[in-house]
């Protein structure tokens, strides 16, 4: 039997030269994204015996990030990306390296939300970066759309993937060794990343000026952010509910992992099928608000079934169904987000998508816990489903535009 022609074409895309050094070591730089605030939370936590001290350190990082993220676009777009990126990755490294070696108690909490912040600001967005390495190897057509299939379903293992190894590590070391072993991927993916050809050989594609009269406008891009933000903020209360379900309902926190693992492994699997599909732009438009409609229906589905006591089979099976549409959804508001982009800002357009997404799911994380501390647990997920449906409204309101 022949293989099939859209994972074939993963094969041919892996088999150039450079591109699997270009993912393998992206993926790497992109780890520490999802492993620094959850080690943040739990070393604090342990060094201080205070959530809410955990919380504010951890919340510092992820609005250094938010903030940092654009202006690191605009500045990969104007100056070119492989010198930028391996500086930030440096000083970020350091920077969460020594947030590792100072939440001892005679250390003001103030000091650490600085450094925190600035290990935020500092570490620069490697997603961007890689889709401007991808379109510079592989030009416009169907190789290009595998590759940005294949790195946005790889994504979604690595969020997965990043608080397992917390996980892992914390079980055989001390609170600190998560957050520096985060601190030297950093610094390997990044730097190698940066080193790569591919990487070098991405070109600046504007010239920024301190002031620019005529910087270029970005009303395009309101409709795929608008969508991208609440479907963060459902992803955002999903997790909290997903923790919620581990500890409230099945009695056992350490199934956490196995929950997330159905959706995340959903998603990946889902991104990959999709690309495979290679729609074209209006195709893809049409398609958003279905996907986003089944994330909707899926996220409502499951607490029917914690409600009738399904088994764990069933509710895993829910979530990895929903997940199928997670990741497809995304590559399509992205590939919005590369075409309403500017000319030569493509690189600043994707750091406010990923600004954007970063704010939703940090606001949607307390939203799924008041949720559940009030309504419970099967509420949390309604009301991650009514910010899934948010979003598919958004989609089929500008799909038109």
């Amino acid at each position: 039997m022949s293989p099939h022609p859209g994972l074939a074409g993963y094969r041919r895309l892996l088999r150039r030269p450079g591109a699997a050094s270009v993912l393998l070591l992206s993926l790497v730089a992109r780890l520490p994204v999802s492993m620094v605030p959850i080690g943040l939370v739990l070393l604090v936590r342990a060094e201080r015996g205070s959530f809410a001290a955990a919380g504010i350190v951890a919340g510092t990082f992820a609005v250094g990030t938010a903030v940092g993220s654009p202006v690191w676009g605009r500045a990969i777009d104007a100056r070119g990306q492989s010198r930028l990126v391996s500086v930030g990755s440096a000083v970020c490294a350091v920077l969460v390296a020594a947030l590792a070696l100072l939440p001892g108690t005679t250390v003001p909490l103030a000091v650490l939300a600085v450094v925190a912040l600035f290990a935020g600001g500092a570490l620069p967005p490697v997603t961007p970066a890689a889709r401007a390495v991808w379109r510079s190897m592989l030009g416009e057509g169907a190789a290009l759309r595998s590759a940005l299939a294949l790195d946005a379903a790889a994504v979604e293992v690595l969020f997965v993937g990043g608080p397992v190894i917390v996980g892992l590590v914390l079980a055989r070391f001390s609170p600190a060794a998560p957050v520096l072993l985060a601190a030297l991927l950093q610094v390997v993916g990044g730097i190698g990343y940066a080193a790569t050809d591919a990487a070098r050989a991405v070109r600046p594609t504007a010239v920024v000026r301190a002031v620019d009269p005529d910087r270029p406008r970005f009303e395009g891009l309101i409709g795929p952010l608008a969508v991208g933000t609440a479907l963060a903020v459902a992803f955002g209360i999903t997790d909290t509910a997903l923790a919620a379900t581990a500890r409230e309902v099945l009695h056992d926190a350490s199934r956490v992992g196995l929950l997330f693992t159905a959706i995340a492994g959903g998603s990946a699997l889902g991104g990959v099928l999709f690309g495979t599909r290679h729609l074209t732009p209006s195709a893809e438009r049409r398609a958003l608000p279905v996907l986003l409609g089944v994330v909707t229906i899926g996220l409502l589905a499951v607490p029917l079934a914690l409600r009738a006591g399904a088994p764990l089979l069933v509710v895993l099976l829910l979530l990895h169904l929903t997940g199928l549409c997670i990741a497809p959804s995304l590559i399509v508001v992205m590939g919005q987000v590369d075409r309403a982009a500017p000319d030569g800002r493509l690189s600043e357009a994707q750091a406010w998508l990923a600004t954007a997404t970063l704010v939703g799911s940090s606001a949607g994380t307390p939203v799924g816990g008041v949720v559940v501390d009030v309504l419970g647990v099967p509420a949390s997920y309604a009301i991650g489903a009514l910010a899934a449906g948010v979003a598919c409204l958004l989609a089929r309101h500008t799909r038109g535009r």
